[in-house]
């Protein structure tokens, strides 16, 4: 709520030109500016542009992620300087070539690497006197290229320290004008030394008639650059072809196995964005699936751990990214089955195998293993699973300070333990129907083998019932995300509509109130109804097809206390303890086509 980055740059607010424009006339200092300039570059890409600053040399350019969201490592850019000609008049120079050399995983930062002819000089950094953040009250200046694709200067003041609670992610707050396009600029001190990094507009409450812009402080430039500014600094560059080689050159299998697990876990750590995890993830097991095999009961068990382990990081991996908005497309999603379904053909491949190649006993035995192995952690993934579902149903009933609070990583290790132990109580039940009862298992294999199937059955069956225990609402919402609804970019809208429900079902929650309403294109309609007394949870769910709706929430007060301006066609809002009083929900038709919505309330 309130972040709103775009490709293209900043989110604008609607009177945010007059308002550069306003301070421009008080903010330019000539020589200050004139050092940043030599920093200062427009970065093109289809569609839009941003800003960016050269950083640590001349042929290393900084801007956000977002500004070139959809390129990849490799792919080029255009770049603008900054030029002054003898009369003082600054403008935008000759194109110049740029690749796009890092995206940062989570923070929204960018790498370019400068073509050309570089002979721009690189901004010096704020050091604050051993202080790692500038504190508010400081003045600070905004550079970049807003909306009119033309150097810009404002002046402000750092108004606040912001930590966001879904990312653990500090920000600066300024009250400097910002606008479509200054995404990636420096904000620097009235000395021109760096202090941050342009990101987006807060634009929450709105009432406000003007926008803070959010901020990246220049200390978390050394989590782009672990080596120190410049392109030499950035991390080592991920290579998938040789990950794939370390992995079939190694000879001893318990190693080998350790060894993947280690491999998609660098993965997972440096990839920039959802779909480049899924493209690598594919790349690198479709690379080592020949060199999955099991020739011993110590290689059946480092297979599933391999499997099971990889499962979890990458559902912890999306957990980040769909946190900060990052979700799977279609096609990632699809990449996933595809990947589930060849690592469920590679156990059946070898479990057939094993049996074709030693005699049943042995086979059996390796056999035995793996399925102990998979028991085993459906047992460890499903130790608290009831504080876990806990602990994410309440995430998204804290209100602001409450926020404050949540300890983000605790909450993400969370979400990829219960979607881990979702797949897989989601693969075990499956597996349990079609293994043979003990009393076949006793015909063909010796008595030993069959207390141990025996024992392997009944663990198997004590890990469903303890699933089955955990409350509906949980399961609903992880089976969802088992299957991708959750975490798709255009969900399967009655699958998650479902989870969504449960989730409220499970904290007591009762549908109240249920309106179908036609919507003509952009308009709003608002809804009103009265809360009583002794009521605790209050959550809208508005359904469409495939259609852009938004939600807005006002207490008695007329305060906006939730919004839900997510691209979707089901948005949802929740507050907990809602005043008593008449409160009113807007429903926005953002799309240009007529719609009917469906408006549920809960209590």
């Amino acid at each position: 709520m309130g972040l709103k980055p775009r490709t293209s740059g900043v989110f604008p607010g609607p009177t945010m030109i007059a308002a550069l424009l306003c301070a421009l006339a008080v903010s330019v200092m000539a020589a200050p500016s004139a050092d940043v300039d030599r920093s200062l570059m427009l970065v093109q890409v289809d569609g839009g542009f941003g800003s960016g600053f050269l950083y640590g040399d001349n042929r290393t350019l900084v801007t956000n992620r977002h500004v070139v969201e959809g390129l990849r490592r490799g792919d080029p850019v255009q770049l603008r300087p900054v030029v002054a000609d003898a009369s003082g008049w600054t403008d935008l120079g000759r194109k110049q070539p740029g690749i796009v050399r890092y995206l940062h995983p989570d923070l929204d930062l960018a790498v370019i690497e400068v073509g050309g002819q570089a002979t721009g000089r690189p901004l010096s950094t704020w050091t604050g006197d051993g202080r790692v953040f500038a504190p508010r009250g400081t003045r600070v200046l905004a550079h970049g290229f807003p909306s009119l694709a033309s150097p810009m200067i404002s002046r402000g003041v750092i108004c606040g320290h912001w930590r966001d609670p879904t990312s653990d992610q500090r920000f600066y707050l300024t009250d400097a004008a910002m606008a479509e396009g200054s995404s990636g600029g420096p904000l620097t001190d009235e000395q021109g030394r760096l202090v941050g990094v342009t990101v987006a507009i807060y634009d929450f409450p709105d009432e406000l008639g003007f926008n803070w812009g959010l901020v990246i402080p220049a200390a978390n430039l050394g989590m782009v650059f672990p080596g120190g500014p410049g392109l030499h600094g950035l991390p080592e560059f991920l290579d998938i072809d040789e990950l794939v080689r370390q992995f079939c050159m190694e000879t001893v299998s318990t190693r080998r196995f350790s060894r993947g697990i280690s491999a998609i876990d660098r993965i997972a750590t440096v990839s920039g964005s959802a779909a480049e995890l899924i493209e690598n993830y594919d790349r690198y097991v479709r690379g080592i699936e020949r060199n999955l095999t099991v020739n011993s009961p110590a290689d059946g068990r480092g297979l599933i751990r391999f499997c099971i382990r990889s499962g979890s990081i990458i559902a912890g991996r999306m957990a980040v990214y769909g946190m900060r908005g990052d979700y799977l497309t279609l096609d990632s999603e699809q990449i996933l089955l595809e990947l589930d379904s060849l690592l469920t053909s590679v156990s059946e491949r070898e479990i057939a195998r094993v049996f074709g190649k030693q005699s049943s006993a042995q086979g059996a035995e390796i056999v035995f293993v793996m399925l102990e192995c998979v028991t085993e952690l459906v047992n460890e993934s499903l130790v608290g699973l009831d504080d876990a579902c806990g602990s994410i149903e309440r995430i998204g009933l804290v209100d602001q300070v409450e926020a404050r609070d949540i300890q983000t990583e605790a909450v993400i290790d969370d979400i990829a333990r219960l979607v881990t132990a979702s797949v897989l109580m989601e693969s075990l039940t499956e597996s349990v129907v079609e293994l043979p009862s003990v009393a076949n298992a006793r015909r063909n294999l010796p008595e030993h083998l069959v207390e141990r199937y025996a024992r392997c059955r009944a663990a198997m069956d004590r890990a469903i019932a303890d699933w089955d225990r955990l409350p509906s609402g949980c399961r609903m919402f992880l089976e969802g995300v088992a299957q991708g609804g959750a975490l798709r970019l255009e969900p399967d809208g009655e699958q998650d509509i479902q989870a969504i429900r449960g989730l409220w079902q499970a904290i007591g929650g009762i549908m109240q109130d249920r309106d179908s309403i036609l919507l003509e294109p952009e308009e709003a309609r608002v809804l009103t109804w009265t809360i009583g007394s002794g009521v605790d949870f209050l959550g809208v769910l508005a359904v469409a097809e495939r259609t852009d709706i938004d939600l807005v929430l006002r207490d008695p007060g007329d305060n906006i206390v939730a919004i839900d301006e997510e691209y979707d066609a089901w948005p949802v809002v929740q507050v907990f303890s809602p005043a008593v009083g008449e409160w009113t929900i807007a429903v926005v038709n953002n799309s240009a086509s007529q719609v009917w919505v469906e408006v549920e309330v809960w209590e």
